[in-house]
């Protein structure tokens, strides 16, 4: 089974600003949705790093009018932050402060879009492409810590009416707030994601709050140790 020490182990974190964040601060109050999106760049062949190294150096562009707050691959975390430009009266925030000043999560031709809404992108190339599991472990692993940070709860939302304002608490899909668009898709494992999500949930804040996390895989393993001490914890033996 993969832990959060192996997630630490293998990944590389890093910070790229950019210029695609419209004005309004935001505290970690108003921050109750993650939107999962995928990488597509429509070019056969591409792989997770390929993709992810694309569409890092795209959303950090200007001329890409886009942003996301982080995208991953198996061995990889790039978290986006506002690069303190003209547009921001020279203010630039870091990973020390992103917590209490960060950006909207909105580009800049949509201004005051998804205004209570965290973004991931996970590599897929093509929508015919399979997922590979490393890369959606370290996805749930730092949705598993956004959802830590910000009152986000572990959840599939739904669709939203009205999503250039405001998406319905918990984890969403692109697809549904936009009909232009078809990310996640159909391949996205959905009940895999939000069990591996639980799970690490439950290893970083040592509490089981969730009879799904039984069914946290990783590696095709269930996670044995945390059904022992969700059983054990019913039958009041610890």
């Amino acid at each position: 089974m993969v832990t959060v020490a192996d997630i630490n182990a293998r990944v590389t974190f890093e910070t790229v600003f950019t210029p695609n964040y419209w004005i309004g601060l935001r505290v970690p109050s108003q921050i109750t949705n993650i939107m999962l999106h995928s990488t597509r760049s429509t070019i056969p062949g591409r792989s997770s790093t390929q993709e992810y190294n694309s569409t890092k150096s795209w959303l950090s562009a200007l001329v890409s009018t886009a942003s996301v707050d982080a995208v991953v691959k198996g061995d990889a975390v790039c978290q986006f932050l506002c690069n303190g430009g003209p547009r921001y009266n020279g203010q630039k925030f870091n990973a020390h402060d992103s917590l209490l000043l960060r950006k909207w999560h909105v580009g800049i031709g949509l201004r005051g879009v998804a205004r209570n809404t965290l973004s991931i992108e996970i590599p897929q190339n093509l929508s015919t492409t399979l997922y590979m599991m490393a890369d959606i472990e370290v996805a749930a692993y730092v949705c598993a810590q956004w959802a830590i940070d910000f009152p986000i709860p572990l959840v599939y939302s739904g669709p939203s009416a009205d999503y250039r304002n405001s998406q319905p608490a918990g984890f969403s899909f692109h697809e549904w707030a936009n009909t232009e668009k078809s990310d996640p898709g159909g391949l996205f494992p959905k009940g895999l994601f939000m069990s591996l999500v639980k799970g690490f949930h439950a290893e970083m804040t040592g509490v089981v709050t969730d009879p799904d996390v039984l069914l946290a895989v990783a590696d095709h393993e269930l996670r044995l140790d945390k059904i022992e001490e969700y059983l054990a914890s019913w039958s009041g033996t610890t």
